[in-house]
């Protein structure tokens, strides 16, 4: 099965991988699922990840100001108030956290419990962890991918058309 779109098409499928699959690697499969529900969002439309505090979120989202433990300004030397930490915020120290590998699985032995995520700063100063829930993070990463699949569709739908109306129309003969 090919692409279509791909931004649209790759989400939907880790969508569907995600919801779907509820067994004894389901945080391993979330972790590597991470690149498509929150990678690509951050680094193709940054800019439509809205800049709402994850204390204004619906509960759906799952994420709380709690689950973050630490962020700082990237310099590292100012620590900012957990309570303005914003969607967008969390997303993109997320998805440094991914991208650079700072994560950690935290457990009791036998079950996975948290996954604790840091990015750093140039200097190797911490300046963003987060301690979340394997389930939360699940629901997080969810609810994200369905948003962000959401504004894909109605992107699509916009081009559609606007080919439909343009001069993709043949032209009456005289």
């Amino acid at each position: 099965m090919s692409y279509k779109d791909f931004k649209l098409d790759f989400v939907t499928r880790t969508l569907k991988i995600v919801s779907g699959y509820q067994q004894e690697y389901e945080v391993t499969l979330l972790t590597n699922c991470l690149l498509g529900l929150i990678v690509l969002p951050k680094e193709k439309d940054f800019e439509t990840i809205e800049a709402t505090p994850l204390k204004k979120l619906g509960e759906d989202w799952g994420l709380k100001p709690t689950h973050i433990e630490l962020l700082k300004s990237g310099s590292g030397h100012t620590e900012l108030d957990r309570d303005a930490v914003t969607l967008r915020d969390v997303v993109k120290h997320l998805r440094h956290a991914v991208a650079h590998v700072g994560i950690e699985i935290k457990g009791d032995g036998r079950d996975i419990k948290y996954v604790q995520f840091e990015n750093k700063n140039d200097n190797g100063d911490v300046i963003f962890r987060a301690l979340i829930p394997s389930k939360v993070l699940r629901t997080f990463a969810i609810k994200l991918g369905t948003w962000y699949k959401t504004q894909l569709e109605g992107t699509a739908e916009i081009m559609e058309s606007q080919n439909l109306s343009g001069a993709s129309q043949p032209k009456k003969q005289q």
